[in-house]
C-alpha cells in the first residue's frame, strides 16, 4: 500500500541571519519516484539559494539548487536519485529573511515487504 511523505522541512517563523545557512537532518524517502519541494520565506526581495540533496547518511549530493529571489516561492517537482533528502537554505542577501513554509511531499511506493508475498496468501488477520 502506498505511504504519503508529508514532513516540515523549517519550522514556521524560522529566521535566518544573512551568510547563514540551515539544513534539514536525513529525511527517509525510499521508495518514493518523485518529490516536491515547497518553501516560502515571508520577506520580498531576498537572495536565499536552496539545495535539493539525495544520497546516505552525511554523504548527499546537490540535485537541484534554486535561486529564491523577489517571488519568494520555490515549488520543486524533482525525481528522487537516493533514499534520503536533505534541503538546505542559504541566505546570501543583506537581510535576516523568515521561513513561512518549508515542505516536502510525496508518495513512497509499497514496500519490499509486501512486493514479496506470495499471490493468494494472506500476510494480515482476517476477522
Amino acid at each position: 500500500m502506498p505511504e504519503v511523505i508529508d514532513v516540515v522541512l523549517f519550522p514556521k517563523g524560522k529566521v535566518i541571519q544573512p551568510g547563514d545557512m540551515i539544513i534539514t537532518g536525513p529525511i527517509d524517502v525510499s521508495g518514493a519516484q518523485h518529490l516536491t519541494v515547497n518553501v516560502v520565506l515571508g520577506d520580498p526581495l531576498t537572495n536565499v539559494v536552496c539545495d535539493i540533496r539525495f544520497g546516505r547518511a552525511n554523504e548527499s549530493f546537490p540535485q537541484q539548487r534554486n535561486t529564491i529571489g523577489e517571488s519568494r516561492i520555490l515549488l520543486a517537482v524533482v525525481p528522487v536519485h537516493g533514499p534520503q533528502l536533505a534541503v538546505s537554505l542559504a541566505n546570501n542577501g543583506s537581510q535576516p529573511i523568515r521561513v513561512d513554509y518549508a515542505t516536502v511531499y510525496g508518495i513512497r511506493e509499497a514496500t519490499s515487504s509486501t512486493t514479496n508475498s506470495t499471490p493468494g496468501s494472506s500476510t494480515g488477520s482476517e476477522g
